[in-house]
């Protein structure tokens, strides 16, 4: 019995050294994490510092852009592409990425609300609109208008004592200003109706719809997805009143 009350000295040591080496071995593990962590930060903070400069290249590009369409396919390469689905799937350089595709995109959006603004006041409030704008219901039965109806509503359409050679006249003068002189405008259709026949042959029933109206949707439809609901629902209003007030003063 007086054996078994006491412990091996040689289990005792063996037992000590055990215990040293585990405590031994946390301030190692410690201090690998923490190395990795820093390494990791320095590595998100370059490719941060490469995407910043990318940035910089770009913003300068973006604020000089008048093209509508070419903003609104940036604003959503950036938003489709990049933010749900290629970021999410790059790890740390998604990261990296992230900060400056959102600067990226403020930027777009802002530029998109200016030249936004630009169009409607001049392609919807400051339109005033042809005499061959106005032929209907010619244009809505698809009839092709013809040079001498066109000739007619040059001169003022409100007397119908107006003479035929003062219309004949008018009409000349346009040809001429369109043509550069002489003999080099086609006929009275090709400087009054450029907008026409552009909608025209691009088919489809907007060729029919009065200027402004197609010119409104167009903007709207632009944006829809480009911008903020708050924004957009406030250009909307703008658009729909000038586009309203424009077809009341026709």
């Amino acid at each position: 019995s007086a054996q078994t009350g006491h412990s091996d000295p040689a289990s005792s040591v063996a037992q000590s050294s055990s215990t040293s080496n585990i405590s031994e071995s946390f301030p190692s593990a410690a201090g690998s994490t923490a190395a990795s962590l820093s390494s990791t930060t320095t590595l998100v903070s370059e490719l941060r510092s490469l995407c910043e400069l990318l940035y910089e290249e770009l913003r300068p590009r973006v604020l000089q852009e008048t093209d509508l369409d070419k903003l609104v396919h940036l604003i959503e390469v950036l938003k489709m592409e990049l933010l749900a689905d290629e970021i999410p799937r790059r790890g740390l350089v998604g990261d990296a990425m992230s900060v400056s595709t959102y600067r990226c995109i403020a930027d777009s959006q802002e530029r998109l609300i200016y030249r936004a603004e630009v169009f409607l006041r001049d392609k919807i409030v400051a339109f005033v609109p042809l005499s061959t704008d106005l032929m209907y219901p010619e244009i809505l039965s698809g009839e092709p208008v013809s040079s001498s109806a066109a000739s007619a509503g040059v001169g003022d359409v409100s007397n119908p004592d107006v003479s035929s050679s003062a219309s004949a006249s008018s009409s000349a003068a346009t040809v001429r200003r369109a043509g550069g002189g002489e003999g080099r405008g086609t006929d009275v259709l090709s400087s009054t109706m450029p907008g026409r026949r552009a909608r025209a042959s691009r088919g489809g029933h907007s060729a029919t719809w009065y200027p402004p109206l197609e010119q409104t949707l167009h903007l709207l439809l632009l944006l829809y997805r480009c911008v903020d609901s708050e924004v957009f629902a406030g250009i909307a209003q703008e658009a729909v009143g000038a586009c309203v007030q424009s077809v009341m003063l026709a």
